[in-house]
């Protein structure tokens, strides 16, 4: 299939297939998916994608260009720098002694931004984890790509009279984080996206659940096989933001907001997902904290609302903390001397029993 033109996209790489989907890279530096649209996979999660195009998120995956060719529905995408898991394995960072504090946050507050978008509008993603978040730096981020008026085809390729535009779960995914050392000088402006709704679900009712058992081993929450629900991304979340925290460099910032920081993430894996906070209360609190993590830094407005961050935390867990201690009970994390050792989990998620 490599070197196949499909309406303009020249196959270059196949980065996965399986019997009823491809996804590959193609030579304008975009990914490609194409999925069987008589598959349960390709109807079932039309709806997702249709709210996420209404959404219309920087820090959710947006597909620029939709068609449909013989049996197949076609989905195109930039192409990313990396992934999460990638670019904490990156050897510029390993070199560096980990995440400079700024960019941890920023990371951090996209990735709980991106869940806190999809769950507002009621959608499960069921399968977030390091290598579900993609990893744009500038350059990439700066790229705007103008949708055709009339079908939402970018304006690079040629517009074609006859097509069936059908918007189907997308996938980008890039297997090593290349950014250019010029990039890396402004990578505090890095874009993290969320990605791959190939397990998502509306969730119409408010005490709905999803039985799905296809999930990634270290991520899925204790409830998972049971029936999960927005709790269940959550929990998913605090594991992925706290290799992230892991790897952050906090030489210089406030213990006590550090603390604060820690207790966030140990909630957000509580065992009991009604002691988990909503995405909406993290993205409230991580914000105002990440804005207090700097000792000199005192903002008035930010104080006023220290009050609120009460709600969530208990005083008595608002402990100093010296050593890295996450997620001690789950056994992809191992920390010694604050060295974190990750495994990159399997491309797809697989059930789980």
């Amino acid at each position: 299939m490599t070197g196949t033109n499909i309406l303009g996209y020249k196959i270059t790489e196949i980065l996965s297939s399986s019997n009823d989907s491809v996804i590959a890279s193609t030579s304008n530096n975009y990914i490609l998916k194409l999925v069987d649209h008589n598959t349960t996979e390709s109807k079932s999660y039309q709806k997702v994608m249709k709210m996420l195009k209404r959404i219309n998120s920087e820090n959710i995956i947006q597909p620029i260009d939709t068609f449909r060719i013989s049996n197949y529905d076609g989905t195109v995408t930039h192409k990313a720098d990396c992934d999460l898991y990638d670019l904490l394995e990156d050897a510029n960072y390993k070199r560096s002694h980990g995440l400079r504090l700024n960019i941890a946050l920023k990371i951090m507050h996209d990735a709980i931004l991106a869940v806190s978008e999809i769950h507002h509008n009621r959608i499960l993603h069921g399968d977030i984890k390091l290598e579900n978040f993609l990893v744009y730096f500038p350059k990439d981020c700066d790229s705007k790509v103008k949708p055709c008026v009339n079908c939402g085809r970018s304006n690079k390729n040629k517009h074609r009279r006859s097509h069936s535009c059908v918007l189907i779960s997308v996938s980008s995914v890039d297997s090593k984080c290349h950014s250019s050392p010029s990039q890396r000088k402004n990578d505090a402006n890095l874009r993290i996206v969320l990605n791959d709704f190939d397990t998502a679900c509306v969730l119409e009712k408010e005490d709905e659940v999803c039985f799905s058992n296809l999930g990634t081993e270290g991520y899925a929450s204790p409830e998972f096989l049971n029936g999960h629900s927005l709790p269940s991304d959550i929990y998913a979340l605090g594991v992925t933001l706290s290799y992230v925290w892991a790897f952050a460099r906090k030489r210089n910032a406030d213990p006590t907001i550090i603390a604060m920081i820690d207790t966030l993430l140990q909630r957000m894996v509580s065992v009991d997902p009604k002691e988990r906070p909503t995405a909406e209360k993290c993205l409230q609190s991580f914000s105002i904290l990440s804005s207090r993590i700097y000792p000199n830094n005192s903002n008035p407005a930010s104080l006023q609302m220290m009050n609120r961050i009460n709600n969530i935390y208990s005083s008595n867990n608002c402990l100093i903390v010296n050593q890295i201690r996450y997620l001690t009970h789950i056994n992809q994390v191992k920390t010694l001397n604050n060295i974190i050792h990750i495994q990159r989990a399997t491309s797809k998620p697989v059930q789980l029993v």
